[in-house]
This record gives structure tokens, C-alpha cells and sequence, in this order.
């Protein structure tokens, strides 16, 4: 699902796989977007680097935004105070989080690899 998904380009291909994926959990399982995923309307993020000390860590939804965003946060405020390592301010809003999230899965993978793509000063080099 997430590797199908993060491959749409454009909103309406991604309108499109939501509601196929809502005809389908209807049609098969008697059940909706909503009840599987939390009540969330939008599509959930996944990662494996929120909970500490598991080898392998396990791959789950993130269910609260906000721990993912005070997590991020927190590990970027570590690295900042790198000696050696120039700091960095992001401001971490919900679609770069998302990014964070998905490019932390590829890179993950073997032989993973992605291109960001974006306008001068949009964070690519960053994240």
C-alpha cells in the first residue's frame, strides 16, 4: 500500500487509489477507511524509528502526529548540538513529516534510493 502510494504524482491519482481502497475494504471486509485507520481522513504515516531499543524496530502507524513531530524535533535539537555539524532550523509541518517518514523507509531498503524534487529553499537537501 505505502510503496504503491508514495509513487502517485498528482492528487487526483491519489484520490483515485483512496477510493478504490475504500470501495475495496467495503466490498471485502466489511469495513471502512475510518474504522481501520483511527478515524484518520487522511492517509496515516508510517515509521520505524519512533520506539527505542527493539532490533528490528518494529515498521507501525504513527497514531499521534504530535510525538512524531516532539520526537523529530527532539532528535534534530541532538544533532544540532553536534560539535562539527552545522545546525539546522526546520520548521517540521505535516507534509514534511510525511517525507521524513517515507524517505526513512526507502533509504532503509536494500539498494533504496530516491530523488527529491522541489523548488530552491523547500527543504530537499535538508531532509
Amino acid at each position: 500500500f505505502r510503496v504503491f502510494h508514495d509513487r502517485l504524482t498528482d492528487e487526483p491519482d491519489r484520490e483515485w487509489f483512496r477510493k478504490l481502497m475504500e470501495e475495496k475494504l467495503a466490498n471485502l471486509f466489511q469495513s471502512s477507511w475510518k474504522q481501520v485507520f483511527s478515524g484518520s481522513e487522511n492517509l496515516c504515516m508510517f515509521a520505524d524509528f519512533m520506539r527505542q531499543g527493539y532490533d528490528p524496530a518494529p515498521y507501525e502507524e504513527v497514531s499521534n502526529e504530535a510525538s512524531l513531530k516532539s520526537f523529530v524535533e527532539e532528535k534534530l535539537e541532538e544533532y544540532n548540538y553536534e560539535p562539527g555539524f552545522v545546525g539546522m532550523n526546520l520548521v517540521l509541518f505535516r507534509d514534511a513529516l510525511g517525507h521524513l517518514c517515507r524517505i526513512s523507509r526507502v533509504i532503509k531498503l536494500p539498494r533504496g534510493h530516491c530523488l527529491l524534487v522541489g523548488v530552491g529553499g523547500s527543504g530537499r537537501q535538508s531532509l
